[in-house]
């Protein structure tokens, strides 16, 4: 019986850290995207701020991640992805978009598109060819299942790695618009 009670209380903690994480995680995303549309209307210290604002919410324990970071790459994950599955077949601009942004993105956007193009790649079923182009982009460098948990450096840098990133989704997003015409 004592071990039934302590798994009680190990399972009530989990659902309240998991609370907690979930509202981190949609705070970040709340403060990112507000980043996203400052920094469309040229409003980068505003977007920088609420990029900061996004850092200082700290690690997520429950998750052991970075929120701000992790929603990052989820913002530019679920675009590629939104992106892939709205097309029609045999259409692949959302593939040609995201190849023109990586030519001209920094090392943490690069980083983050080239990871999001690697799981799109191992989890779908794509065309040989859409994989074949994903395969040369990412020119035989491993990838982890996972990007990093935590942007590295100090605050500063994680800002601007951050910056990057919805930097990246911002321009795959106009990218994308080009090609619908």
């Amino acid at each position: 019986m004592a071990d039934r009670l302590l798994g009680d209380v190990v399972l009530a903690s989990n659902r309240a850290a998991s609370t907690v994480s979930l509202g981190l995680h949609a705070a970040a995303e709340n403060l990112l995207v507000k980043a996203l549309r400052a920094a469309g209307t040229g409003d980068h210290d505003r977007a920088g701020a609420y990029v900061a604002r996004a850092v200082r919410l700290g690690f997520d324990e429950h998750e052991k991640v970075q929120p701000a970071w992790s929603q990052a790459h989820m913002l530019l994950f679920g675009m590629v992805v939104d992106a892939l599955e709205e097309r029609p077949d045999d259409d692949h601009r959302w593939l040609d978009a995201a190849l023109t942004v990586l030519a001209d993105c920094g090392d943490y956007a690069r980083t983050a598109l080239l990871h999001s193009l690697a799981v799109v790649d191992h989890d779908w079923q794509l065309e040989r060819q859409e994989s074949r182009r994903i395969r040369a982009a990412l020119d035989g460098v491993a990838w982890t299942s996972e990007p990093e948990t935590s942007p590295p450096g100090e605050e500063a840098e994680r800002i601007q790695a951050i910056l990057q990133i919805l930097d990246v989704v911002a321009s795959y997003d106009h990218a994308l618009d080009l090609t619908r015409g």
